[in-house]
């Protein structure tokens, strides 16, 4: 028992310097896009996984679309097979027989040993299934992320073991990550929106000072224009 305390202990421990070093990083820019690639490429390279991949959702158009996906040498091998790039495919939140719109709607990880169920209807079985076989993937998670009590997208994680072998400190650092990608995301948002403000903001105060200037403008005409006739009554 101790001894397998202190692995899991050991794990953990592993785990939360991995995500230390990702929040750090991911924290320090205001780059939606260059964020939610670094937190893809951490979900291998930091946390030692085959690979992840971030899905977001278009509320107006109610799909979800992958937002970055994990920058690997096997990966990149693999996204050359696709006849499209993955960020052009979508998925309707109305197909809950993939998994990642079932964990939106649900709320819950999904968990399941073929690709495919994370990835249909964008691609064939076949090809899932190839796809599957050449990254060694032996389960893939699909965790919902939150942003502000909301569901905004989830993430799949990629793994070279079976989803049984999962250990509970794998599954704690999973929602943890989902939930600094959530919390980055309501941050940039906000940043985006003060961003937009304080430019709406510029543009009135132009638009103020160009009808101030017209305004005085038009007093020094109106004001020429009525004294040159009164000086002429003046005279008579």
């Amino acid at each position: 028992k101790v001894k397998q305390a202190t692995l899991e202990l050991e794990e953990r421990n592993r785990y939360l310097i991995a995500l230390q070093k990702l929040t750090n990083v991911i924290t320090r820019s205001l780059d939606f896009e260059k964020v939610m690639q670094t937190i893809a490429d951490g979900v291998t390279h930091q946390l030692g996984f085959v690979g992840g991949l971030l899905n977001f959702i278009d509320f107006e158009k109610k799909h979800i679309s992958i937002g970055a996906i994990s920058n690997t040498p096997q990966i990149k091998d693999v996204i050359k097979l696709l006849p499209k790039n993955p960020k052009e495919y979508i998925v309707s939140l109305s197909n809950e027989d993939n998994l990642a719109v079932r964990a939106i709607h649900t709320k819950e990880l999904q968990s399941s040993n073929n690709f495919w169920d994370f990835v249909k209807p964008t691609m064939s079985e076949e090809l899932a299934n190839k796809i599957q076989g050449i990254l060694n993937i032996q389960c893939v998670v699909a965790v919902p992320v939150y942003s502000e009590e909301r569901v905004i997208g989830v993430i799949d994680f990629v793994l070279a073991k079976d989803c049984k072998e999962i250990t509970n400190v794998e599954k704690e650092m999973m929602y943890a990550l989902s939930d600094q990608a959530g919390i980055v995301y309501r941050n940039l948002t906000y940043y985006e929106q003060v961003q937009k403000a304080n430019k709406d903001l510029k543009h009135a105060n132009i638009r103020l000072q160009k009808l101030d200037k017209a305004k005085s403008e038009f007093l020094s005409i109106a004001s020429h224009q009525l004294r040159t006739p009164l000086t002429g009554i003046k005279g008579y």
